[in-house]
């Protein structure tokens, strides 16, 4: 897989409610309201569940839910068939629609309604429940389920797969100076046992209550032509706050506690027209691996998914994302690499776009979706980018191979292999000619593309513009020894004087190669390799004259000099470099206060070597590995620093070649 950096560099502050935002009446808390339960059970007609055994069915629910809920409330456990009407109309909805008939906002009655279903199918005994909070309209997200062989199971099963889902529900209040944070007061707060119920960590979701006026009754008849009489008295509804989630920070206190807000919007929670207030109710999450499907607005795969880039952590959202925070991308769907725990923040981005937020909730069920619209010029404009940092790591990856060429030579010839040098030098300035036509090509075409138009990539391309001109510059030196090299595997007829007179040559060539890149220490060895062949006191001079120069002025001088010759080469991985950074750049700005060309020239030439390195660790990165994307970035951000590092110092060398003119 081709792997690309990825640099999103937006801006990444939550979404909290607005401080600003005006906050809708205060509902009551109802702190010492107890809970009223309901349970209405729907029985397959089957001969596999006869009259005792549906009846201790109930029995048994009523008992597994009773206990826990102690002075919290009461459950009361009903056939279906046989509900009380003060259950409300919903109960017969649901015996006409099921679970369907839970969706849709409806008037609150004040109590949790749980219905279960109690199938057979194929000689086994099948159970589902889900709930739906009379307080906060909300619905529990997963139908649960669960089933056995064995009759004298159900009841104990059927209690199970109710329980988890019993949310305490709280009514939500802004804390004035404290954006971002909430106070949740609990119904049932104040009486004994909801500290049982409700913990750090536990996640709650949201949504607003509106009043509103009561609908007509359908079919509804006034007489002598008046107007049907009906019930003026306001009822309230539940609707939803989707993408908006709560988390306790803290255990209770008073029956109350403070939670933070995850949300995707700008303002929380809605107010305006009919709003009186905003309730929550605590969902059954989970630790567990979180998978995401993207689709787009029409629910579609979202376009360009290999483009996407999505993460998810259970802390908060974040421009600095753990590397376990990325999701994979697996049969289309992108999975997490580790368990996250109640809350997912899921930021989906492509490319320098944009990135959407998605607080979800961990439920251990099947795939989240979540819609990302992703339009043509988005996705072209992604496909760019990655298109320009793929030629700007080849056009590294070409300056590395003319570094590893010419050492390749020098290594030949310093071992007497003048013809095997000569090949080696011919094939790889025939081969670094042909990547040079293709590169320069492919960076003209580039720089007419709309994405070339960004000032990100911009700066990218123009620096692998100049580097492609070092290479260029670079060739030069390889091209004359490839020159000395025929001259001396043509003349045979002295080949131990010439071979002494070409050796001395191509050191000269050497040193002044290395003297240039600011590599010294590398120089004055090999003046002492040049004086034992040739034996002439010039030598000793020069070499003198050298490491006068390179003499650091003070303690300080030397100590950046130390650094950017000795340690700041050995660093390896991405967190070595990126740690070095900042001496570097002192360093860097001791070179120049002391005018000092050679060290600036060394700094200069290892830039080339870190170049290199970096590349070597873009080529094992997978984006949508663990990690990946977090490395991608850091490799962007680094690679920048060192460019900016870089113009400087050929800015600074400049000045002081213009001064020594003078």
């Amino acid at each position: 897989m081709a792997v690309r950096p990825v640099a999103v560099l937006l801006a990444c502050a939550t979404f909290w409610m607005s401080p600003a935002a005006a906050a809708p009446p205060r509902l009551d808390p109802e702190a010492t309201t107890p809970y009223v339960w309901r349970v209405a059970v729907q029985f397959d007609s089957h001969p596999l569940l006869p009259k005792d055994l549906r009846e201790q069915i109930l029995a048994n629910v009523r008992a597994a839910l009773a206990a826990p809920l102690g002075q919290l409330g009461t459950v009361d456990v009903q056939d279906l068939a046989a509900a009380p009407p003060e259950w409300g109309p919903l109960v017969k909805k649901f015996a006409k629609e099921g679970w369907p008939a839970l969706d849709g906002s409806r008037e609150l009655t004040g109590a949790k309604t749980h219905f279960l279903r109690v199938l057979v199918r194929g000689g086994r005994y099948r159970l589902e429940a889900r709930q739906h909070d009379g307080s906060t309209g909300l619905t529990s997200p997963l139908v649960r389920a669960n089933e056995t062989a064995a009759p004298e199971m159900v009841g104990r099963l059927a209690g199970l797969v109710v329980a988890p889902d019993f949310g305490p529900v709280g009514t939500v209040e802004m804390i004035e100076g404290d954006p971002g944070f909430v106070k949740v007061t609990f119904r049932g707060g104040r009486l004994r046992g909801l500290e049982k119920f409700v913990h750090a960590g536990d996640v709650f979701a949201v949504a607003a209550v509106l009043e509103q006026a009561r609908p007509t009754p359908p079919g509804a008849r006034g007489t002598r032509g008046r107007p049907p009489v009906v019930d003026e008295t306001p009822v309230r509804v539940g609707r939803p706050r989707e993408y908006t989630l709560l988390r306790a920070e803290a255990a209770l206190s008073d029956g109350a506690c403070r939670c933070r807000v995850f949300t995707r919007f700008e303002n929380a929670f809605p107010t305006g027209r009919g709003v009186i207030g905003v309730r929550c109710m605590k969902l059954a999450t989970i630790e567990g691996a979180v998978v995401v499907r993207v689709v787009d607005p029409s629910g579609a795969p979202a376009a360009a998914g290999g483009l996407l880039q999505v993460r998810a952590s259970d802390v908060d959202f974040t421009d600095r994302p753990d590397p376990r925070d990325e999701l994979k991308l697996r049969n289309g769907v992108f999975q997490s690499v580790r368990p996250l725990r109640n809350v997912a923040c899921v930021v989906v981005g492509l490319g320098t776009a944009r990135e959407e937020r998605f607080p979800v909730p961990v439920l251990g069920a099947g795939p989240v979706t979540v819609r990302f619209a992703v339009n043509a010029d988005e996705a072209a404009r992604a496909a760019g980018e990655r298109e320009c940092t793929d030629f700007w790591s080849r056009v590294i990856a070409a300056q590395e191979a003319q570094r590893a060429l010419a050492k390749a030579i020098s290594r030949l010839i310093g071992a007497g292999k003048n013809k095997d040098a000569l090949e080696r030098a011919t094939a790889g300035l025939a081969a670094a000619a042909a990547a040079d036509r293709e590169l320069a090509a492919e960076l003209d075409r580039l720089k007419q593309t709309p994405v070339a138009k960004d000032k990100r990539v911009a700066e990218l391309l123009d620096d692998a513009g100049e580097k492609l001109r070092a290479i260029r510059d670079g060739r030069g030196p390889i091209e004359k020894t490839t020159q000395d090299l025929t001259a001396a595997v043509a003349r045979s007829e002295d080949p131990t004087r010439f071979e002494k007179e070409f050796r001395a040559k191509e050191l000269n060539r050497q040193i002044a190669q290395h003297v240039e890149r600011g590599e010294i220490l590398e120089a004055l060895d090999l003046y002492d390799e040049l004086y034992d062949l040739v034996k002439q006191p010039e030598i000793k001079d020069r070499k003198a004259r050298l490491a006068e120069d390179w003499q650091p002025r003070n303690a300080e001088h030397k100590a950046a000099r130390d650094y950017i010759t000795d340690a700041w080469r050995k660093l390896t991985g991405l967190v070595e470099i990126k740690g070095g950074l900042e001496r570097l750049k002192e360093a860097a700005a001791v070179l120049t206060k002391n005018d000092d060309r050679l060290g600036l020239l060394n700094l200069l030439a290892s830039f080339e070597t870190t170049y290199g390195k970096l590349k070597d660790i873009l080529d094992t990165v997978d984006p949508s590995a663990e990690g990946g994307q977090a490395t991608l970035k850091d490799i962007e951000a680094i690679s920048k620093d060192l460019r900016l590092i870089e113009g400087e110092t050929h800015a600074t060398l400049k000045k002081l070649e213009i001064l020594k003119g003078k």
